[in-house]
């Protein structure tokens, strides 16, 4: 898990807000605050 975390470390607030915002404006709903991704909003589920 340390790993999966590690952007959380090493990238500021501001940088993952703004990151959470481009995906947000290209619809992109894989990705939160979360440190692992929506799997149900993924579009390679099963």
């Amino acid at each position: 898990m340390s790993q999966l975390s590690r952007w959380k470390k090493e990238l500021t607030p501001q940088q993952i807000v703004n990151i959470l915002n481009v995906l947000e404006a290209f619809e992109i709903d894989l990705y939160t605050q979360n440190i692992e991704p929506n799997h149900q909003e993924s579009y390679f589920s099963t």
